[in-house]
């Protein structure tokens, strides 16, 4: 007898504080692993024009890229309405939402999501067709 076993998706939570300490938002993360396409080519796309904007080669278009790449990100793995909480939180400004809250996509969120995938891909290659 073959079992099939669906595979997890990531679920976490994240709670935002003011600077206060006083609570502003609770979030519950379901992110499932197709998603991890999409949110590493935002994550290249990051990482390219910080390269840029460190050596100074950064224009403003490109900035203006920077920035609708980390709300990009934000959408994609938090939701809409969590992300638009975020810039009301932070004031529109993304660079100090991405400094505050990438570290638990990149160290959590990620982790888990890359994980996952290498699962599935795992799976996929033992099948035999």
């Amino acid at each position: 007898m073959y079992t099939i076993r669906k595979s997890e998706d990531f679920r976490g939570k994240l709670k935002l504080l003011t600077s206060n300490g006083t609570k502003k938002l609770d979030i519950s993360l379901t992110i499932t692993p197709d998603l991890l396409t999409k949110a590493r080519k935002l994550q290249v796309d990051i990482l390219d024009l910080q390269k840029k904007a460190q050596k100074g080669e950064i224009e403003q278009a490109e900035l203006e890229k920077l920035g609708c790449a980390i709300v990009d990100t934000f959408r994609l793995l938090l939701g809409d309405e969590n992300t638009n909480i975020l810039m009301e939180v932070y004031n529109q400004n993304p660079a100090g939402m991405f400094k505050d809250v990438y570290p638990y996509i990149q160290d959590v969120i990620q982790p888990a999501l890359t994980k996952a995938a290498k699962n599935r891909a795992n799976a996929f290659r033992r099948q035999s067709w």
